[in-house]
């Protein structure tokens, strides 16, 4: 069974408790990171971002009745002179409309 990645533990950690209760472990699927779901990923975006987190990229998840499963979906920088923000941006766009989908953060 995987655990969290160290840094993943930071990243919850620097989120106010109302956020970090919204958060999914992924482990039991294999996955080192927790994902939050799509409504309040503007939230806890922004919050990292002004905590100093570099952020890299994210995958889409969807919860289904019984686990959680990747959406072969994500976004990420491609190099240190992006904008994260504006890749986030886009890659809002293209997050499907419902409660069943999560998203990580790669952070760094």
């Amino acid at each position: 069974m995987a655990v969290a990645h160290p840094r993943q533990e930071e990243l919850l950690a620097a989120l106010p408790v109302e956020l970090r209760d919204q958060s999914a472990d992924l482990s039991d699927v294999g996955s080192t990171e927790y994902a939050f779901p799509a409504a309040c990923l503007e939230q806890v975006f922004r919050i990292l971002f002004a905590a100093g987190f570099v952020i890299l990229g994210g995958d889409l998840w969807r919860k289904t009745e019984y686990r959680f499963e990747p959406a072969f979906q994500g976004w990420y920088v491609e190099g240190a002179g992006d904008d994260p923000e504006a890749d986030w941006s886009q890659f809002l766009r293209v997050i499907p409309d419902g409660v069943e989908y999560f998203v990580t953060f790669v952070v760094q």
